[in-house]
């Protein structure tokens, strides 16, 4: 008894995927349309988007006095609530600072710590929502119910778009 059929005598295709076809044609049609812009962007705003990131968790770990807006404040949430062991040890008064910007802060008082917040808050902001993986990527500390259908259609380059089809 076989349990999968390798093949049949009189096997033929009813009809040609013509769903298959139209999702390959719209993943590579998606991927053709924004490969080389995500691409620049990853190239031109990674590095800062990232500084920033560690920037106000650090910030917000350190001085959980200050207030952070709603989209601030859901990633510092994810944050803290996906990596509790970094997390606490960001927290910690007694380790050494990460970088210059951090012995800086160290310095400041309630009024600037709260002026730096808000600034790294924007930046923050700034940086996701003007790139395409900001908007359409599916992002678990800020989902969007597009980012659902969308991130089915990004793809990180040519193998990862070869390997899904």
């Amino acid at each position: 008894m076989i349990l999968i059929p390798l093949k049949h005598e009189n096997m033929q295709g009813r009809r040609w995927p013509v769903i298959t076809f139209a999702v390959i044609t719209l993943n590579i049609i998606a991927f053709l349309g924004t490969h080389w812009t995500i691409e620049a962007q990853s190239q031109q705003y990674s590095p800062k988007r990232f500084e920033v990131a560690i920037h106000l968790a650090v910030l917000a770990a350190t001085h959980p006095e200050l207030t952070l807006d709603d989209y601030s404040r859901k990633f510092v949430e994810f944050v803290s609530e996906q990596y509790p062991d970094d997390w606490a040890q960001i927290s910690s008064s007694s380790r050494e600072a990460v970088d210059e910007w951090e012995e800086d802060i160290r310095t400041k008082d309630a009024a600037a710590l709260q002026a730096e917040m808000d600034n790294l808050s924007h930046q923050f902001e700034e940086a996701q929502q003007s790139s395409i993986l900001g908007h359409y990527a599916f992002l678990p500390a800020h989902p969007s119910g597009i980012s659902y259908l969308t991130a089915n259609f990004l793809h990180g380059g040519w193998l990862h778009l070869i390997g899904n089809m």
